[in-house]
């Protein structure tokens, strides 16, 4: 599903794209009003995994913060769908360090 469908005008954003291992991030998916998205992940460029389905609020926005628990490369996007019209996110890099003590 991720890999098979071009980016449209929705959006994936992080509030930084790099992180210490245990950080918290805040991610947003924009979209249109109480739209309905299936979020998904790929660890270190291995599969495309479908981590949860979202709906955007009234104002087509969706934010959840989260902590990164494993080290290593991560891209994220959602595909969502509005009323049959689908749009896929862009691609969300996240890079997450083991950092010192």
């Amino acid at each position: 599903m991720f890999e098979s469908l071009e980016t449209g005008n929705c959006r994936f954003n992080f509030d930084i794209d790099e992180v210490c291992r245990g950080d918290d991030i805040l991610g947003t998916i924009t979209d249109g009003k109480n739209v309905s998205c299936i979020v998904g992940m790929n660890f270190n460029f291995l599969k495309w995994e479908v981590i949860e389905t979202i709906r955007t609020n009234e104002n087509g926005k969706y934010s959840k913060s989260t902590t990164i628990d494993n080290a290593g490369e991560y891209i994220f996007a959602a595909v969502c769908d509005n009323e049959g019209n689908f749009c896929r996110t862009n691609n969300q890099f996240l890079t997450v360090r083991e950092c010192g003590p």
